[in-house]
């Protein structure tokens, strides 16, 4: 029996699907099997995959699409491995993530999920940014009230733990490790790995684009659900949604959105297990929130409620009146260009 199970759903992923193939033969641990689930691709995946002769890999096909959450459930379904590690047919491990993942868990019997940071990559393969999320349980928790802190195709589980839960939510066909990274966090701890794992790549392709919609309605649902478990209260879906930045059609509605992300501040300022370093994280993470969501806002004769917005991130970060400025000056310096 294999240590790990490397769990990967196709779907008319032929472009990118032989480097993601590639990048899990090429670990350095190699005490793993490869489960690749196709479904229903119309493209050439099935003639990709199967150009790959190596015992590892163990190929499946639906037999018509399903959509990725249910075929993730197939997949676990067939994992025979105490550790089960993501992988989405566009991305690319680097060749160190199964052994430093398996390391990491082998010595942190309390953590069951662990991901990592990632460097975001183009459809051309060229590189743009590097996403570096926080690493310990408890700022992860409060991060999954507002983003999703863990990157779906970087983690490695501990299975006995996702069973617990009852695998992937099949009501949530996007959004759904958002959802499961919920439950798990009741069971056991999270964490990320600071080392650049994986290469997550952004194109047009990607399901968050193609569904999103869905994928928006969905993110308010698990965000709902977050939020209303770690505050002990049932939060308003419609402020969610503006929190979310969707349907803020007034001042008022801006101004209860940021009354509760600044309750979430201050759940997250109170907790002593957090460090300082967590702290300013969350610092910086609320100011810039609060005014991404004043500026969401034009002024329409209440104007006094978004300035109050504004007011709020200063008072949570007085640094953020730099940005204030600088932004200011950005939009004078394009109006006398436009002029």
């Amino acid at each position: 029996m294999p240590q790990v199970s490397v769990l990967m759903p196709v779907y008319n992923g032929e472009a990118f699907l032989g480097q993601a193939i590639e990048s899990i033969l090429q670990q350095t641990f190699d005490d793993f099997e490869f489960i690749v689930i196709n479904d229903g691709s119309t493209d050439r995946s099935a003639e990709v995959v199967q150009l790959y002769d190596d015992p590892r890999i163990r190929y499946f096909e639906n037999e018509c699409n399903i959509g990725l959450t249910r075929s993730l459930n197939r997949g676990l379904s067939l994992v025979r491995s105490p550790y089960l590690a993501r992988m989405d047919a566009d991305d690319t491990s680097l060749p160190q993530r199964l052994a430093k993942q398996v390391h990491f868990l082998d010595m942190h019997h309390e953590i069951g999920v662990v991901g990592s940071a990632v460097q975001i990559i183009d459809e051309h393969g060229n590189i743009s940014r590097k996403w570096e999320p926080p690493e310990t349980h408890e700022v992860l928790r409060w991060c999954l009230c507002l983003f999703t802190p863990i990157a779906h195709p970087t983690v490695m589980m501990r299975q006995e733990v996702v069973k617990q839960v009852g695998d992937y939510c099949t009501e949530m066909l996007t959004a759904q490790d958002h959802d499961l990274w919920r439950r798990l966090s009741l069971v056991t701890r999270l964490a990320n790995l600071p080392d650049v794992l994986l290469h997550l790549r952004q194109h047009r392709s990607n399901i968050t684009k193609v569904r999103s919609v869905e994928h928006r309605q969905n993110r308010v649902r698990a965000f709902h659900t977050m939020m209303s478990e770690f505050l002990g209260e049932d939060v308003p879906v419609d402020v969610v949604r503006c929190v979310c930045g969707q349907n803020c059609g007034s001042a008022r509605k801006v101004h209860q959105a940021a009354s509760l992300v600044y309750e979430l501040y201050q759940v997250g300022m109170n907790n002593s297990a957090l460090s300082l370093a967590e702290k300013r994280f969350i610092r910086n993470y609320v100011s810039e929130r609060l005014l991404g969501l004043a500026y969401r806002r034009k002024d329409d004769g209440h104007g006094r409620r978004t300035l109050d917005v504004i007011a709020l991130a200063c008072y949570v970060n007085p640094l953020i009146v730099v940005k204030i400025v600088k932004d200011l000056l950005r939009r004078l310096a394009c109006q006398e260009e436009d002029v």
